[in-house]
């Protein structure tokens, strides 16, 4: 079963304009564990307890570095991962209970014909096989080719091959487009939104809505690894945004 526990990562302890993703989070799980890891901490904790994937860790770039330590920390502890940019607009513990493995269906996106997964909202109990082979994934990938692109290396493209190939042998709860909205554009779009309307995402969701589509976290697509990244006084936008609809 996936504990209570939802973990975090971020470059340090300010957040920046993040205080209030945080906070949603909270506010809705007063009885989970919450977990919150610096950069810092992160590399002591995959020097201390994941020693064989230290000199790959050491040797990937940041967004990389975030991908294998997400997988890590929820095969060691089990329970929820999101990304420091993800606002909460429901309790998660319909999504979770009783389940090994959880993740829903990006948006709008494709990978080989399949619907690609969510690899900034997902949840697992403790030692689950998808973590451990997606940590070494991370690390095959990189021996082979240290400059193959991110997200086939170690990101979503990659966690996407390897649930697929858990598909029949585990119980997976993969399910609703809707669960972990992303690319949300009139709310519940089929097709990918382009990015100078990604601003659009949050307008469109009301307390109603996010029930109506169950929708439980919206992901705000901040980017700080991306040259396309949102500025914080954009992120804050959005957020103030969110806050007034959902009230």
């Amino acid at each position: 079963m996936i504990p209570k526990i939802i973990h975090q990562t971020w470059k340090t302890k300010n957040l920046d304009c993040f205080s209030s993703c945080v906070e949603s989070i909270k506010n809705l799980h007063k009885d989970y564990q919450y977990k919150f890891y610096s950069d810092e901490e992160c590399r002591n904790i995959v020097k201390e307890d994941f020693k064989e994937f230290l000199s790959v860790y050491d040797s990937v770039v940041p967004v990389e570095k975030a991908d294998l330590f997400r997988y890590l920390i929820v095969y060691r502890d089990g329970g929820v991962y999101l990304d420091i940019d993800c606002f909460c607009v429901k309790n998660l513990d319909y999504l979770i209970e009783g389940q090994e493995f959880v993740a829903g269906y990006e948006q709008g996106w494709l990978e080989e014909d399949l619907m690609r997964y969510t690899q900034w909202a997902f949840a697992a109990e403790k030692e689950h096989p998808i973590m451990l082979e997606s940590a070494y994934r991370c690390k095959k990938n990189h021996l082979k080719c240290s400059n193959m692109w991110t997200l086939k290396k170690t990101g979503p493209t990659m966690w996407t091959k390897v649930i697929n190939e858990f598909k029949g042998k585990r119980k997976l709860n993969l399910g609703s487009e809707s669960w972990f909205g992303s690319r949300i554009f009139g709310v519940n779009s089929k097709n990918t939104v382009p990015v100078h309307e990604r601003r659009n995402i949050i307008k469109g969701i009301n307390k109603q809505i996010a029930d109506s589509k169950q929708i439980y976290v919206v992901h705000l697509f901040y980017g700080s690894w991306h040259k396309g990244k949102k500025t914080n006084m954009e992120t804050v936008s959005e957020l103030r945004a969110m806050e007034h609809m959902i009230k």
